[in-house]
């Protein structure tokens, strides 16, 4: 029997398996084990917006109160004036993280995008003071020549190029060829020439590169564009584009169709909540979905993009006992690079391991020790 410890602040958890046994447990009914990291345990606030994982293994957290570094045994806290010049985040209100060459975190706020550098431990700050149209960033992207492609609340879509020239695109009234709206809340490149967009209240639009073209996506046929709140977007590995909205999950496939996943009020049949707010598949092929209000859903992509009859919804409810998440809004989605699930919630952060491997409490004592 091999062993490996993993260490968690207040927690020592063994995950055993047998070299001779590979079996994977890849049904989404297995019992799963969640663990609870907040503000008790050093997390700046309990609601996580994004999370990241960099190459040395840390875990970057961002809240409505700064930014987190998680090591496996502590948080590293970064705030607003906590540090001289230079080393300071511009703003508090953490909305979206990314990592880009060399280490550096970029960090989306409220005033303005971050540059984080943790060679030099020194924030470069980007904002209406050096180039933006505004300070309110929603999101970011990055275009396939390594531009700035930056969502900014109510002005729009700003991309930078390397020669700092930048195309703005924005919402105008007489003009049906223009975003829908520049209530930027998030995006998703696709390929080299696709730039998804979603906004607050008016679904969904595609920007194409080459040609420069916008055109507004209607999700529903039934439905105004205007009703759509899109608050999540996730390119799957397939290639088909996986819409997070105030009415559930929206899928437009590679081959040009729309597959739609909303509320049930029977357990398996249908989402749990309408209102998605992210979204990460495992390496399991499942799709983890977070709600506002019924906590995590999780299911097998192939059986719902193939339309199988035996397709069912997981639903995970919010518990206390760790047989579950421990809240019912699921706000942010990782996957790190074993495997394992982190959960952004309105409590906290939660932390999973989706293999199913007998994830135990052995210790509670914040003093870890190798065996």
């Amino acid at each position: 029997m091999k062993k490996l410890y993993f260490y968690l602040p207040f927690f020592v958890l063994y995950f055993g398996y047998s070299q001779g046994d590979e079996k994977q447990l890849n049904s989404i009914d297995e019992e799963l084990s969640f663990y609870l990291l907040d503000t008790e345990l050093g997390l700046s606030n309990n609601y996580v917006n994004n999370i990241v994982q960099d190459s040395l293994g840390f875990i970057w957290i961002g809240t409505p109160e700064g930014l987190n570094r998680y090591d496996g045994t502590k948080f590293t806290v970064y705030k607003k004036g906590d540090l001289r010049e230079n080393q300071n985040l511009s703003n508090n209100f953490i909305r979206q993280l990314s990592l880009i060459n060399k280490g550096k975190l970029v960090i989306a706020t409220d005033e303005g995008l971050n540059i984080y550098d943790p060679r030099k431990e020194t924030f470069e700050i980007l904002n209406e003071q050096n180039g933006l149209i505004g300070n309110n960033i929603s999101c970011f992207e990055f275009g396939a020549q390594s531009e700035f492609i930056v969502g900014i609340y109510d002005r729009g879509i700003q991309i930078i190029d390397n020669n700092n020239k930048s195309t703005i695109y924005s919402y105008s009234p007489d003009n049906i060829s223009s975003l829908s709206s520049n209530k930027i809340t998030c995006m998703a490149r696709q390929a080299d020439s696709l730039l998804w967009v979603g906004t607050k209240e008016n679904g969904l639009n595609k920007i194409n590169f080459k040609t420069k073209k916008v055109t507004r996506i209607l999700l529903n046929k039934n439905s105004d564009v205007s009703s759509l709140q899109v608050d999540a977007l996730y390119i799957g590995k397939e290639g088909n584009l996986w819409v997070g909205s105030n009415e559930g999950v929206h899928v437009l496939t590679h081959k040009g169709n729309i597959l739609r996943l909303k509320k049930s009020l029977i357990e398996g049949n249908g989402l749990s909540d309408n209102n998605v707010l992210c979204f990460e598949e495992d390496n399991l092929g499942k799709l983890w979905i977070g709600t506002r209000n019924g906590g995590l859903n999780i299911i097998n992509k192939s059986e719902f993009l193939g339309q199988e009859s035996n397709f069912s919804v997981k639903w995970l409810l919010p518990t206390d006992d760790g047989s579950s998440i421990f809240n019912r809004t699921v706000s942010a989605l990782r996957r790190d690079r074993d495997g394992n699930m982190w959960i952004g919630t309105s409590t906290g952060l939660n932390f999973v391991n989706p293999n199913g491997e007998p994830v135990r409490l052995l210790k509670k004592n914040i003093h870890a020790y190798i065996a």
